[in-house]
């Protein structure tokens, strides 16, 4: 009887309703699924999919109030259980390398980071993970060659070059070996801001190299841009781009009062309030 009661919940509450109402209605019932008993619920082919989700958000919870030894039991009890998807394999391994992070288990934090690229080979937030631990592990070159592998998969992510030239620093790499890093990551850069120039550049990817750009910490050469480059993406159709562009022209004096002014005129609530709180920032 349990397997088709969620289905008549939300049958049943649309009847005789007007759209809005219908809708409302479904979206309150679907909420509510949160609150049925887990035990009762993974008996159903829809708990069999709903369950591992709930799970773990239950375990991110417990990580962000720092119950690590908690967040880990949830994540075994989801490993145990029967037809988990790839996708859920790779968030029960992430979650349980930041449990031992954390903790300063760096060996078990290693090999969850392992686990995932073991499924995930070119996985670069993973290989990017996997070097931070063995940084902060004190495992230097282990942690250079994860760097360098997630230059090799996605060279275009200045980040990652500049996380690589401080820990050639630390390492005690030569001026000339520094040098010619620092020349390849501005070489990147550029590269990457005359790609956003050409006519025959996708929605995709000029949302993708914009994120590049955010990444880079701070206000500096390296994420600012000339405000003809910003200006056209700030008019773009897609909002996703005008609210990234918006974040980068707030970096310079001029995008900045550019920005206030065409903030003023934006007709999109949702760009012009994300517009409003990076001009509150900056």
């Amino acid at each position: 009887m349990f397997k088709y009661s969620i289905f008549i919940i939300l049958l049943v509450s649309c009847k005789e309703k007007s759209p809005e109402e219908k809708s409302k209605k479904i979206l309150k019932n679907i909420k509510n699924l949160k609150t049925l008993n887990l035990s009762n619920l993974k008996n159903t082919e829809a708990g069999l999919k709903l369950v591992p989700k709930l799970k773990l958000k239950k375990a991110q919870t417990a990580i962000e109030k720092k119950e690590f030894e908690k967040a880990l039991e949830i994540y075994d009890e989801i490993s145990k259980m029967k037809n988990i998807n790839t996708q859920t394999r790779l968030q029960i391994f992430a979650g349980r390398a930041n449990c031992y992070f954390y903790m300063k288990k760096y060996e078990e934090a290693v090999t969850a980071w392992e686990k995932v690229i073991a499924i995930r080979k070119n996985n670069t937030f993973a290989l990017r993970n996997l070097a931070f631990v063995y940084q902060e592990w004190g495992k230097l070159p282990k942690a250079f060659r994860a760097l360098r592998k997630v230059i090799e998969i996605k060279p275009e992510v200045l980040i990652s070059r500049i996380d690589l030239i401080k820990m050639m620093e630390q390492m005690g790499s030569s001026k000339e070996e520094l040098k010619k890093e620092v020349d390849q990551l501005y070489a990147t850069r550029n590269k990457l801001v005359e790609k956003l120039k050409s006519d025959k550049i996708d929605k995709k990817t000029i949302y993708e190299y914009l994120g590049i750009l955010l990444e880079v910490p701070g206000n500096n050469e390296l994420n600012t841009l000339k405000f003809n480059t910003l200006e056209p993406f700030l008019k773009h159709k897609s909002s996703l781009i005008r609210i990234r562009t918006g974040k980068l022209a707030a970096k310079t004096q001029k995008g900045k009062k550019y920005l206030a002014q065409m903030a003023e005129k934006q007709k999109d609530p949702g760009v012009k309030k994300a517009w409003q709180k990076v001009l509150k920032e900056e």
